[in-house]
């Protein structure tokens, strides 16, 4: 009875610190809007010949560009995130939030073993859109580099095997037609050369080697970064709801930290 008639004494200010809390949180509560947005998509790792086939014919002919390891090591750099960063163009309104939450938020997680999954966070799916254009142009650009440099390394390499095919054949037409040309309808002649037999073996290489060669470049693939914004997923995620509780339970504890001061320093025998 006693605390109920000292509860009672401050009926008033009790009221007036639980209006106050609920008039905080309705009105936080009324400007609850989406504040953060998140975008996640996939990066495809292409394909390119390997330098170890490129010098000497020997292990995988292709592989992958980059391991999803060091795709993920390179978004995860603290240098490079903050270069996207720089390089975005964000929107004025939200640009100095955005630029640290994306900064903040942006990460990499392989998913197989060529897909690899990135997702950030910004305040609007606008800037949400242009740091992920921005990351898939440079990855794309730095990918495009390496496969283009060894690429020029294969069509180098086919220059010189079609024209040292073109010097054998040359040989074959002091004796004879090509052997296997398509034109080659009169009856073969006898191969005086003694060296004739070692040529042809040596055009038959060559033209596996071309083949080969052809196929490299058939077969590569470049990095694909789905960054379109049809092509991958964005939502709203919002913070307010989280603000709203946390600051009425700070309200709602102030209000009873005044209620205690005040209830403690009124004498024992009011």
């Amino acid at each position: 009875m006693v605390i109920l008639s000292r509860v009672w004494n401050f009926k008033w200010l009790i009221a007036a610190a639980t209006i106050g809390a609920v008039a905080l949180a309705f009105a936080l509560f009324r400007s609850d809007e989406p504040q953060v947005w998140t975008g996640k998509t996939v990066l495809t790792i292409g394909t390119a010949p390997t330098k170890s086939y490129l010098i000497q014919e020997m292990g995988s002919a292709l592989s992958l560009i980059k391991a999803p390891r060091d795709v993920i090591a390179e978004i995860s750099d603290p240098r490079f995130r903050n270069r996207i960063i720089a390089q975005t163009s964000f929107q004025p309104v939200t640009a100095a939030f955005s630029r640290g939450m994306a900064a903040s938020s942006l990460r990499a997680v392989s998913i197989n073993e060529r897909d690899v999954a990135v997702e950030v966070s910004a305040a609007s799916d606008a800037d949400v859109q242009a740091v992920l254009r921005e990351l898939a142009a440079e990855i794309e650009k730095e990918h495009k580099q390496i496969v283009t440099q060894r690429l020029e390394l294969v069509l180098a390499e086919l220059e010189d095997l079609k024209s040292r095919i073109v010097l054998i054949e040359k040989s074959f037409d002091s004796i004879g037609r090509a052997p296997g040309s398509a034109d080659d309808k009169s009856q073969p002649r006898p191969l005086v050369n003694p060296n004739a037999f070692a040529s042809i073996q040596t055009w038959s290489d060559l033209k596996d080697r071309v083949r080969r060669g052809s196929n490299l470049i058939k077969f590569s693939e470049p990095t694909v970064f789905r960054a379109d914004a049809d092509s991958y997923s964005r939502a709203p995620r919002s913070i307010g709801v989280l603000r709203t509780s946390i600051l009425a339970g700070l309200a709602m504890l102030a209000a009873m930290i005044v209620l205690t001061i005040v209830v403690s320093s009124r004498p024992r025998g009011e």
